[in-house]
């Protein structure tokens, strides 16, 4: 029996766990492994990977490109039936997805083609998703755009979740969930060639998004904060002493018809933190900081007010300039 030979890209333990499977799977080769270079935890990933090689034989080949000239060359070398890619960020291009057979193989978390982009998981919580999910699907030189393979679907409740939350639903079983659907790949079972040509697309968070306007609507704020929380933290700014306040917990108040400025402190509780108006309502924000490291219950007074839209915004530039005329400064620019 011919083996298919398969090259495994990308980072994270449900990649690691994958590829144990396959190599103790009879009909495949696991010819090698790229592993994400220069990203959080590579390091980490790559000394797991070594005492996985250690146990099968396997190639772990290192680029700081997927579509350099070397990267091809042995790619083609290998002459792989299959790519299966789980958390490479990089786009691959026409030279690389001509080389498998059968094709490059995308795990991506987020239901196609409503779900695109790497800020999917964020995008969907705004969004008011009822449900999350995975989608399997071919590479093609456009992101989160080539023909469907297969999907898994997981329901939301009515609660507005937390990003990890979201992402703890979606690690659960996830391995299993690739593994069947390159083996669906494998064993040529029938595919629907389904083109994504629409949907939604959600670019990654960038400089700026994580700033909180309380000119808008209390919902679209605690969906906000949610969706980043408690990997990234959103920012409140006191208009008084100009100091950022990271809010990582906020929850809804059923209370309406508040007479105050957006962005107002309006009331305070020793467990639910302080009240903060918003554009129709108020929220609470129940756990915040302004260190990052620790976190507590807010206690601010009744009348302090956090900057909204274009002040705050102004004054995030602002810190950005001086952190860079030092640099400059530094370096005798």
């Amino acid at each position: 029996m011919i083996k298919k030979k398969i090259i495994f890209t990308g980072i994270g333990y449900n990649l690691l766990e994958t590829i144990k499977y396959f190599l103790n799977y009879k009909q495949v080769e696991v010819s090698a492994v790229i592993p994400l270079n220069n990203y959080p935890n590579s390091k980490k990933f790559y000394q797991n990977l070594k005492k996985l090689q250690k146990q099968s034989f396997f190639k772990i080949l290192i680029f700081d490109q997927i579509n350099s000239l070397n990267c091809v060359n042995k790619l083609k070398k290998i002459s792989p039936d299959l790519i299966c890619n789980w958390g490479h960020n990089q786009l691959f291009k026409k030279k690389i997805l001509d080389i498998p057979k059968i094709g490059c193989l995308n795990i991506h978390p987020g239901l196609l083609p409503y779900g695109r982009g790497s800020g999917a998981i964020q995008g969907e919580i705004i969004n008011k998703t009822k449900q999350i999910g995975w989608s399997t699907h071919f590479m093609d030189e456009n992101f989160d755009k080539g023909n469907l393979v297969k999907q898994k679907r997981i329901k939301l409740g009515k609660k507005i979740p937390y990003l990890n939350e979201i992402t703890s639903k979606l690690l659960h079983n996830a391995d299993k969930f690739y593994i069947s659907s390159i083996k669906k790949v494998l064993m040529k079972k029938k595919i629907k060639n389904k083109k994504l040509s629409f949907g939604r697309y959600y670019p990654k968070f960038v400089d700026g998004d994580e700033f909180i306007d309380w000119n808008q609507n209390s919902d679209y704020i605690l969906r906000k904060i949610r969706s980043r929380s408690p990997e990234r933290f959103s920012i409140a700014y006191l208009s008084v002493k100009k100091k950022r306040y990271f809010v990582s917990k906020v929850n809804k108040s059923n209370i309406k018809n508040y007479n105050f400025v957006n962005g107002q402190v309006i009331a305070k509780d020793k467990k639910k933190g302080n009240l903060v108006k918003t554009n129709d309502n108020a929220i609470w924000i129940s756990s915040g900081s302004f260190d990052k490291k620790r976190f507590s219950v807010p206690n601010f007074r009744i009348g302090t007010v956090f900057y909204t839209n274009t002040v705050g915004n102004n004054l995030i530039l602002l810190e950005r300039i001086n952190k860079l005329e030092k640099k400059l400064k530094k370096n005798n620019l």
